[in-house]
Formats: structure tokens, C-alpha cells, sequence
């Protein structure tokens, strides 16, 4: 469902979308400027409690209603120090966004290329940062994290979150803003965490 096709109901269709992943880990990607941040801004702007990480600069903090707790982040470790403060808090019923989480890998570039050291601490950083998120999680809080997106695959061709994957383990919910051909931009579920507390193993010979 598309956000031009509920111009009668969106109110209702944002809070379906909230309590829908409340209490989750909930990624949201897609191509730059296509609307990411937004659509969260739309949902959380009549919510308390929403603490905004802001990384991309390509809005301003007035941008955001004046009731979000906006915390200017320039460098990744300011977001790793204040993830360990939020642990101290009582978190249930805070919204945590992070916009974004693709803009903070940029502290691991190098010139043109990565080297296979920067490469691993940026594996650390996104495994540190969701493991953090996810003790957040545990106490009540709802994370939404915005990512652009990047090729994943040729064959079959599919595009994901310019992520590292391995970090999925930890998300509950992947999101895809994209624009569609008569150019209303919608939004639709990607991949979602399905946990089997009986999974059934075969072993080929």
C-alpha cells in the first residue's frame, strides 16, 4: 500500500504501521532523497519520548518537531557513548531513530578504498551498535534505523540496506521505500525475522 493510496486514511494507516512495530528493531532503506526520513518524521510527530540521532545534514534540526530530543551525532563514537547512556534509562514507550546508519560508515572511509583493517571495524561498529540497540530493546524501546540502499545480489539482481548483513540477526523488521512508475512513493515489508522453535534438520548423502 502506497502512501498516495491511503491520502484518505493516512492517519490510520501510519498508526497500523506504529503499533505494528512497536518494541521492535525496524530497518528502513532506499535511495537517497526518496522520502525515508520523512515518513518516520510523519509517524513519530505526535509521539513523546522519541530521541532522533541525526547524522545526515541534508535537513535541518528545525526540520523536526521541537518535542523530539535531537542529538547531533558527527562522529560514530558519539553514537556508541550515548547508545551505553540510554542503557541507565527506563526505555519503555522511547522511540530511538537513526538517520542515519549508512552516513556513520563514512568514518571508515579511506580515500578510494577500504582497507581490509577499516573493513573489519566497520563489521565491529554495526555489530556493537545493534547489540546496544538491542539491550535497548529488552527495555521497552522501539528503534528505527534509516539506511540507504546498494545493490546486494546480481543474480538474482535484488537491492537491500548499504548494511553489513550479518546484522540482520538482530533487526525484526526490513523496510523499502521505493518510488513506483507514476512516481507516488511507497513503502513495503523487505525481509522480517521469523524465529522457528522447532526447526527440522535433513542431512544429504
Amino acid at each position: 500500500m502506497t502512501l498516495k493510496d491511503v491520502s484518505d486514511r493516512t492517519e490510520d494507516y501510519y498508526k497500523k504501521w506504529v503499533d505494528e512495530n512497536k518494541n521492535k528493531i525496524v530497518v528502513i532503506f532506499g535511495e537517497p532523497l526518496i522520502g525515508k526520513t520523512t515518513f518516520v518524521r510523519k509517524i513519530l510527530e505526535n509521539k513523546d519520548k522519541v530521541i532522533w540521532f541525526k547524522v545526515d545534514t541534508n535537513y535541518k534540526t528545525s526540520d523536526l518537531p521541537n518535542k523530539f530530543n535531537i542529538i547531533d551525532v558527527k562522529h560514530y563514537t558519539i553514537l556508541l557513548s550515548k547508545l551505553s547512556e540510554l542503557n541507565n534509562y527506563d526505555m519503555k514507550g522511547r522511540w530511538i531513530v537513526v538517520d542515519s546508519i549508512t552516513s556513520l560508515s563514512s568514518d571508515f572511509l579511506s580515500d578510494k578504498l577500504m582497507s581490509p583493517r577499516k573493513n573489519i571495524e566497520l563489521s565491529n561498529f554495526y555489530d556493537v551498535v545493534f547489540r546496544r540497540l538491542s539491550l535497548l530493546k529488552e527495555k521497552g524501546a522501539t528503534i528505527i534505523i534509516i539506511a540507504h540502499e546498494a545493490v546486494k545480489s546480481f543474480q538474482p539482481y535484488e537491492i537491500g540496506p548499504k548494511m553489513n548483513v550479518t546484522v540482520l540477526r538482530h533487526i525484526d523488521k526490513v523496510y523499502r521505500v521505493y518510488k513506483k512508475e507514476n512516481g507516488a512513493r511507497a513503502i513495503k515489508k523487505w525481509k522480517e525475522r521469523v524465529v522457528v522453535n522447532d526447526p527440522k534438520f535433513f542431512i544429504e548423502i
